[in-house]
């Protein structure tokens, strides 16, 4: 049989460039060439490419709902009447936040003292003390009083003593002059100013008729008096010469005297001190004209967008935005409302720039929060931002949240518009200038930790997760874009706790998984990875819970994948996971139980969509299903790099009978990448044939099964193939089947190859298969030794191991001979033969036959090593043994770094 001639990938001539092997490729780091050379023989990882992630060109806020109504929508109608020009976020606080400080004594009212009022006239109590209708919210409704209620005799003033516990006629109002109490006589109730306040405890209120609503306090309501002045020009009230150590309303200190504290928590730059004459001068000279100018009705589009730019100027280069009286505030915030109710987008975004930088709060900043989403959902717009410097605003914002749950809904549009710019590539750029990854790594940690310090609760978790959804997804459209940012960034850490607490949810999970799937193609990250102690339990949980996930499942195992192809602490790490340590070491673990539950659910999908009834849906169905399928797959061969889990892998009879069915069912065709990754699995796993494994009892099924892909015209298929048959044909039972099946043969005819793998993994086969004496001369009729004297001449040179291993099968080829080569070996041959040992057994042979010129020193001693080590010492007993033509020669043992 001569199957010299059967496949057009036979060796043609060994100097092209493209077969030439890695060590003399130009321009290759020699840290390069010898890991390459180290994995020839070595069992192999699997590379794959990344599952692609399409573009959400609609632009949702979710992709996938929870019920109707429980997640803010993406379809949002934002105008004017959506703000609040007095924003209340910015004012201060209500009465029922606004404590005093204690009276150390209890003031004293001259007996015949009169109020003298300056510019402002206070009020007169009621005439009816015993008036009782006062609601709570009728008091609290004034704290803000319109400008109707400003005139004289509308403003209200009441003080409380802080020892005073009820109010007993809430309707009655003392002088302001005077420190004005409720209080309660013996009899009638009635108020005598001339008395001194008593600081005895009063008895309770009686009320009359009907039930109305108790009023506050006086130690629940503490009003601060400077603060209800604040729009009234000179709130100061003048007490005669004679009583000017009378005591004002507030207790210690004259009216004129009381400090204007900025409002606690608003941290809106509110100004709520006098305005000095610069300021005024200021403002009248450079903002107000600006404000007037929008408020022209008359103003183009266009003009109205130069107007806001310039008054942003105006406002930061005056100092405007960060210390503004209250009225300038409200008469600012007003106008740049009202423009909200133009079309002009670009308007909007240069009015939101300025209101963002106001610092509003509450309903305000939730709003312009909506209208910047809303915005942010036309692609056409993504420029507008960063013309506009939004971004600076937003990420402020971002870190500014330092209990993001109490903020959910503005977050969740606010990192909604920031996710939807960050799939724009420029943008993105511009976003990580602004350091945008540490932001949002810094909103995950917030989240987490607010979520815990709320217990874990059913809603909180709900809104950790749709804010975490949006984050997740911006992070994820930045790794494509700033990798560096991630190192050293602890954002492993937070991905794996959210994926343990919240991964019930699949839109959360899915995005966690296309992070982890571009983070993990970067070996630099990898110990980010490690440093989290729940990573492998944390991606196990979401496996199980979305075993059927194909979009879950595909990227977990490729995050897998890259993880275990070079790291053996990961592999041990997942071996250990869930592992009963009561179990021996070939009952399998958890991790691969998982793997071949879901292994074995894809695969039958994919079987299902292949029937020719099955429409087009079905078949991009079936498409995912075989990418998944051939994920899993690779971390399964990862896996069983390490010797401990290899093993244990081998002796599982289902994780075998998985990768069988795969080659049985799944044709080239098909998915090349999945039979070459099955293969390799496969070989891996056969590396451990021992006699009481499954791969050794399904050893005659795995013959049958290659020797079909021997015969196809897919050289990668047919090199896997022969890998796995070097491994397999250590059994004497196998090497009988083969030789029956003539795949010897088919191995003397890869001798022609013009690839190295190939020739290497076929010498491998046949020193296996030479072993036996009956199967030495039918290979020898096939021409094999003037095959292996060309393969020594065109590969020894530049690979010496491959020289190794064919010197060993002509080795195993002459053990027979007793007194002659000549047999054998033709003269034509033997002298060919021993002509390319002497002069490869020569010194510095390595260096002398090849040009080394330009080689790096590390090479060097590569090249070296191997010669010495891996082809001198059987080249040089053959060459002796050919030379002598007598001595009985005994075949070689089989080198390791053939199977």
């Amino acid at each position: 049989m001569n199957h010299q001639n059967r496949s057009p990938h036979m060796r043609q001539k060994a100097s092209s460039s493209n077969d030439r092997p890695l060590s003399l490729s130009p321009k290759v780091r020699s840290s390069d060439v010898i890991k390459e050379a180290k994995q020839w023989t070595a069992l192999a990882s699997v590379k794959t490419r990344r599952p692609s992630t399409p573009k959400d060109y609609t632009r949702k806020l979710f992709e996938i709902g929870r019920e109707s109504g429980s997640r803010p929508p993406s379809a949002i109608s934002i105008s004017s009447h959506h703000f609040d020009p007095s924003d209340p976020g910015s004012r201060p606080a209500s009465a029922a936040s606004v404590k005093l400080a204690p009276l150390t004594k209890a003031p004293t009212v001259p007996a015949n003292a009169e109020p003298v009022i300056s510019k402002v006239h206070i009020p007169m109590p009621p005439r009816s003390v015993h008036r009782q209708d006062w609601s709570v919210r009728s008091q609290s409704r004034n704290l803000f009083p319109s400008p109707k209620q400003q005139s004289v005799g509308n403003l209200p003033m009441k003080a409380f003593h802080p020892d005073q516990k009820d109010i007993g006629n809430s309707g009655a109002m003392g002088s302001p002059t005077t420190a004005v109490r409720n209080v309660h006589s013996a009899g009638e109730g009635t108020i005598n100013l001339a008395e001194p306040i008593v600081q005895s405890k009063p008895s309770p209120p009686t009320y009359k008729g009907k039930s109305r609503v108790k009023p506050h306090s006086a130690s629940a309501i503490n009003i601060n008096l400077s603060e209800l002045y604040r729009n009234v020009d000179n709130p100061v009230v003048s007490h005669p010469r004679n009583s000017a150590s009378s005591s004002s309303s507030a207790g210690s200190v004259e009216q004129q005297n009381i400090p204007r504290k900025k409002r606690s928590g608003g941290g809106s730059g509110t100004n709520t001190g006098e305005e000095t004459p610069d300021q005024a001068k200021y403002w009248n000279q450079n903002v107000l004209p600006l404000l007037e100018a929008l408020e022209d009705p008359s103003l183009s589009k266009e003009a109205a967008y130069e107007v806001c730019v310039k008054l942003h100027c105006a406002l930061n280069k005056g100092n405007c935005l960060n210390s503004i009286l209250g009225r300038r505030r409200t008469s600012l915030l007003s106008t740049l409302f009202k423009q909200l109710n133009s079309v002009s987008t670009p308007v909007h975004l240069a009015c939101a720039r300025i209101i963002l930088d106001l610092q509003v709060r509450r309903q305000n900043l939730n709003s312009v929060c909506k209208m910047l989403f809303k915005i942010s959902r036309e692609k056409r717009f993504d420029d507008a931002f960063i013309e506009n410097n939004l971004p600076d605003g937003m990420l402020k914002l971002i870190v500014n949240f330092v209990d993001p749950l109490d903020n959910y809904e503005t977050l969740v549009y606010l990192t909604g518009a920031i996710k939807f710019l960050s799939d724009n590539k420029a943008v993105a750029i511009e976003l990580a200038n602004k350091d945008c990854v540490t932001s949002f790594i810094s909103l995950l940690s917030n989240t987490m930790l607010s979520l815990h310090e709320r217990n874990n609760q059913k809603k909180e978790k709900l809104r950790a997760t749709d804010i975490l959804i949006q984050a997740t997804a911006v992070l994820r459209s930045m790794a494509d874009v700033e990798k560096h940012a991630f190192s050293n960034s602890g954002l492993f850490t937070h991905l794996f706790a959210a994926l343990k607490v919240l991964g019930s949810d699949e839109t959360l999970t899915l995005n966690i998984s296309r992070l982890l799937s571009k983070l993990t193609m970067y070996s630099e990250l990898h110990g980010e990875v490690f440093s989290s102690p729940d990573w492998a339990t944390s991606i196990l949980h979401a496996l199980e819970m979305h075993e059927k996930c194909s979009n879950i499942v595909v990227r977990l195992c490729f995050a897998l994948g890259n993880i275990t192809a070079k790291e053996d602490h990961a592999r041990m790490l997942i071996f250990a996971t869930g592992l009963n340590k009561e179990t021996t070491s070939q009952s399998g673990f958890k991790y691969l139980s998982v793997l071949n539950s879901v292994l074995l659910h894809f695969l039958s999908s994919f079987l299902t969509s292949k029937d020719d009834n099955s429409d087009s849906n079905d078949k991009e169905v079936g498409d995912k299903c075989l990418d998944t399928v051939n994920k899993i797959v690779r971390v399964i061969a990862n896996l069983s790099i390490s010797e401990e889990i290899g093993q244990n892998i081998a002796f599982d009879a289902q994780s075998v009978e998985v990768i069988l069915s795969i080659l049985q069912q799944v044709q080239i065709d098909d998915s090349e990448e999945l039979i070459i990754n099955t293969l390799t699995t496969l070989n891996n796993l056969s590396f451990y044939s021992y006699d009481d494994n499954a791969v050794f009892e399904s050893r005659f099924l795995i013959v049958n099964i290659l020797t079909n892909i021997l015969l196809s015209d897919n050289m990668a298929c047919v090199m896997e193939a022969t890998r796995v048959f070097g491994n397999v044909s250590q059994h004497a039972d196998v090497r009988q089947l083969l030789h029956n099946r003539q795949v010897d043969l088919m191995m003397v005819a890869f001798l022609d190859s013009s690839t190295w793998q190939m020739v290497y993994s076929a010498c491998g086969v046949l020193i296996n298969m030479t072993a036996n004496k009956a199967y030495r001369a039918c290979v020898i009729e096939e021409g094999i030794i003037s095959k292996l004297c060309d393969v020594l001449k065109d590969f020894a040179p530049m690979e010496w191991r491959v020289g190794g291993v064919a010197c060993q099968l002509l080795w195993n080829l002459c053990e027979s001979i007793q007194s002659s080569t000549t047999s054998v070996l033709s003269s034509k041959d033997a002298d060919s033969l021993m002509e390319i040992l002497h002069a490869y057994l020569q010194e510095n042979a390595p260096f002398t036959l090849l040009d080394s010129t330009g080689w790096e020193e590390d090479i060097k001693q590569y090249v070296l090593n191997n010669w010495k080590t891996d082809f001198c010492p059987v080249a040089t007993r053959l060459y002796k043994k050919i030379s002598s033509h007598f001595s009985q020669l005994v075949p070689l043992a089989q080198d390791d770094s053939s199977q």
